[in-house]
């Protein structure tokens, strides 16, 4: 499997425009909710640096069973950054962007 597998490309891209709605929602909070924010960045880091690196993608070779279960791994924790995003968007909306955090 290569970095072109659409797979691949179309999480890449998922996480891409996550990281723009994170970062986005950074931008309008207070410090206190951007703290909050970390697991779901750390979450794309994981997706990135464990699951897509072009050296793990290479090593060790993965028929297309394995590939597909692996990048269904990685499309969970993608998901699971998504969910963690979504859940501070609404916090924000109950308290306000600037609510702080005991």
């Amino acid at each position: 499997m290569t970095a072109g597998d659409p797979r691949i490309v179309d999480l890449r891209a998922k996480v891409r425009d996550e990281r723009a709605l994170l970062a986005e929602l950074s931008a309008r909070v207070s410090p206190d909710i951007q703290k909050l924010l970390n697991p779901a960045s750390n979450l794309l880091d994981d997706v990135e640096g464990f699951f897509l690196a072009a050296e793990v993608l290479r090593h060790p070779p993965r028929n297309e069973q394995q590939m597909a279960e692996w990048l269904g791994h990685a499309g969970n924790m993608l998901r699971r950054a998504v969910e963690h995003r979504e859940q501070i968007e609404r916090l924000t909306k109950e308290h306000g962007p600037d609510a702080k955090v005991r």
